[in-house]
């Protein structure tokens, strides 16, 4: 057991009196004070219907972490390397990405704002990769890099490396895969986005979990958030539910979000 209490005492001894959450910065206070900062070899899942901002919010976070001086594996398995690109330029320069994507800007002073963004993120250690599928691929080119922090956008689209008898045992075993990856020594963040089941049906009846097609997905996570938006009546207001949290308090967090270039803002509490 001395090892242990020497490895224990080591890493009290790195924090001692450290103000700050004790791991990366998310860009959201509320957030970083209930989970204490995105710790490695942790396991989060950030969960919401189609359309409702997942992708953006997790390009948020990755600008936040790397801002925080973390590198970032971004497996984007939706849209093209180059769509995630524009959209990692158009957070950090907060510039309408349809703007970004398209090389035209309504003023000058966005230009220059999209090509400090730029050469900022060149010098980041930001990774952003389309064709790894299954977990073994990931955590293989996630070790070779080292990352600090893992995304993976999304889980349903994801490929078991072996036959499964249903959906819901195939994305419970990448689940399970998932959150082995990150409890490796020195293993990463890892966060994982999952589609919201549309009804209780598509949870296969497993508890309260909504993450579509698994309700293990749930029980998996070191934390649990759900996002919801109004799209019609309050397109601009983000409800983040930290639903779940192992390792400390659960929280709503009202936000704002502008959907032109996924800036996450939470609204001032009186």
């Amino acid at each position: 057991m001395q090892h242990i209490r020497a490895e224990v005492d080591a890493e009290i001894e790195k924090r001692a009196g450290v103000m700050r959450p004790l791991g990366y910065l998310s860009g959201l206070p509320t957030l970083d004070r209930a989970l204490n900062g995105l710790r490695k070899q942790r396991y989060h899942v950030i969960a919401a219907f189609s359309s409702i901002g997942k992708t953006w919010a997790v390009t948020h976070i990755g600008n936040a972490v790397l801002a925080d001086g973390a590198s970032v594996d971004h497996y984007s398995l939706e849209q093209a390397r180059a769509q995630m690109m524009v959209r990692y330029w158009a957070n950090r320069a907060r510039v309408d990405s349809n703007y970004v994507e398209r090389d035209w800007y309504q003023t000058l002073e966005e230009r220059e704002r999209v090509a400090e963004a730029k050469e900022w993120l060149d010098t980041r250690p930001l990774r952003i990769y389309t064709q790894q599928r299954t977990v073994q691929a990931i955590r293989r080119r996630s070790r070779i890099n080292r990352a600090d922090v893992v995304i993976v956008d999304y889980i349903q689209i994801m490929r078991a490396s072996e036959k499964h008898g249903s959906r819901y045992d195939m994305l419970t075993q990448i689940s399970s895969d998932l959150y082995e990856f990150s409890q490796e020594p020195d293993g990463p963040v890892v966060i994982v986005l999952s589609q919201t089941a549309n009804d209780r049906a598509e949870t296969m009846g497993q508890g309260e979990s909504k993450a579509k097609g698994s309700g293990d997905i749930k029980a998996h996570a070191d934390s649990f958030t759900e996002l919801n938006r109004d799209k019609l009546e309050a397109p601009n207001q983000l409800s983040w539910k930290l639903d779940k949290n192992r390792h400390g308090r659960t929280v709503t967090i009202p936000c704002t979000i502008d959907l032109r270039f996924g800036h996450i803002q939470e609204e001032a509490r009186l």
